[in-house]
């Protein structure tokens, strides 16, 4: 691990590995949800003595299902005047279903499940704004810095509500601006 701490935010000297704790992702593939089970290590930051986990770019922290399953469906909403939440966690009017031990099981994807995704995307500000900071560094003039993100009046009944899905929406525009970049730069 190198860089920053995400609990004191400073650069310490080192960071040493901890521990190793396992975890299980979800991920949605057309008509069915696949469980996965994944090892991810702590590190012991040596400034602050706390533990911070080292998430994989396919996960984000506090989530159960992987980034990319989470940006697909919120698309699907996010991008259509006609979706709700409850259409979008199905497919051609058939809930979506969770698989186990390769056979389907009596539990589909809950459209509540979709808020959540949308709450944890909106609460990504940091990532969003290293984002923005590195992109506006390599290209000021990309035109999503000048555009206003518009969300559907069907979809929101409050501004805080509101507020969330655009920060989603422009979450949703910058990402893959900033792999585009992060990719014709060789980073990783």
């Amino acid at each position: 691990m190198a860089g920053r701490c995400p609990k004191c935010k400073e650069i310490p000297e080192k960071f040493s590995l901890h521990d190793f704790y396992s975890r299980n992702i979800k991920e949605y593939h057309g008509v069915e949800v696949v469980t996965y089970r994944i090892k991810l290590s702590l590190w012991k930051c040596f400034n602050c003595n706390r533990c911070s986990a080292l998430y994989p770019d396919f996960i984000l922290p506090f989530a159960r299902y992987a980034r990319d399953s989470i940006e697909k469906l919120t698309e699907k909403y996010l991008y259509s005047t006609e979706e709700t939440y409850r259409s979008t966690v199905m497919v051609e009017k058939e809930p979506i279903l969770h698989v186990f031990d390769g056979h389907f099981t009596d539990t589909a994807l809950k459209h509540g499940t979709l808020w959540n995704w949308m709450s944890i995307l909106s609460r990504e500000r940091d990532e969003v704004n290293s984002y923005v900071q590195e992109l506006k560094e390599y290209s000021p003039q990309l035109p999503i810095f000048r555009q206003h993100v518009e969300i559907s009046v069907n979809k929101y009944r409050s501004i805080e509500r509101r507020n969330c899905l655009e920060n989603v929406l422009f979450y949703l525009q910058i990402r893959p601006l900033w792999k585009k970049y992060r990719e014709s730069c060789n980073f990783q």
